[in-house]
């Protein structure tokens, strides 16, 4: 396997940018090498390319325990030479929502661009709605990457509205850093983080109504 390349360091902008662990460098760089193997395989097959990012952050990420600071995912995707026709973002933090908008219009203003502030689960329709509409003439396909910090923040529901539209997905489930260590709280009775995250009660009606 190809060795991955250290991000490259960046200076401090002073706006808002965020902790992440050691092993999130490397988590990024994987995402970008993905996106462009994407764009290039795909490019001459579909007519427009959008990129969508549910959990996308500031921009930015600070290395926990150093001073070292590297692009996240979004820009990450932005500063490739092998473009998406449209990114869209989703932030639920309105500081990190800002702060993303920011470097975009200032790294990368030539790139289409859309920011959408607030919860992922709760703005879908939204997303959806700023994605380029298919018709006879254009074919469209979406790259969907989703990296939640914990199983609530991330429905089933949220997956099946994005794959009424053509749209490749890249999940990363929190196991370790979040399953794992709720285990007691998630397999409590009345705790429905699981059944939203991998969309139980949808399975449970779908056999339901097969069976009637």
């Amino acid at each position: 396997m190809a060795k991955i390349e250290p991000l490259k360091q960046l200076d401090d902008d002073r706006i808002p940018t965020p902790e992440i662990g050691a092993w999130g460098e490397e988590k990024y760089r994987h995402v970008q090498l993905y996106a462009s193997l994407f764009i290039k395989s795909m490019r001459t097959k579909w007519d427009a390319l959008v990129y969508l990012d549910l959990f996308a952050g500031s921009g930015r990420s600070r290395i926990r325990g150093t001073r070292r600071i590297v692009s996240a995912s979004p820009l990450l995707i932005l500063e490739m030479p092998e473009a998406f026709d449209k990114n869209i973002f989703c932030e639920g933090d309105k500081n990190f929502a800002e702060a993303l908008e920011t470097r975009c219009r200032r790294d990368f203003p030539n790139r289409n661009v859309k920011i959408i502030t607030g919860n992922a689960n709760a703005s879908v329709d939204n997303i959806i709605a700023e994605m380029p509409r298919p018709g006879r003439n254009q074919k469209v396909l979406g790259f969907c990457f989703l990296d939640p910090f914990q199983m609530q923040n991330l429905h089933f529901s949220t997956i099946e509205a994005l794959s009424q539209r053509f749209m490749d997905f890249l999940v990363l489930i929190p196991s370790s850093m979040d399953a794992n260590r709720n285990e007691q709280n998630y397999t409590q009775p009345r705790n429905r983080t699981l059944e939203h995250f991998v969309g139980i009660n949808r399975c449970i009606s779908i056999c339901t109504k097969r069976q009637l």
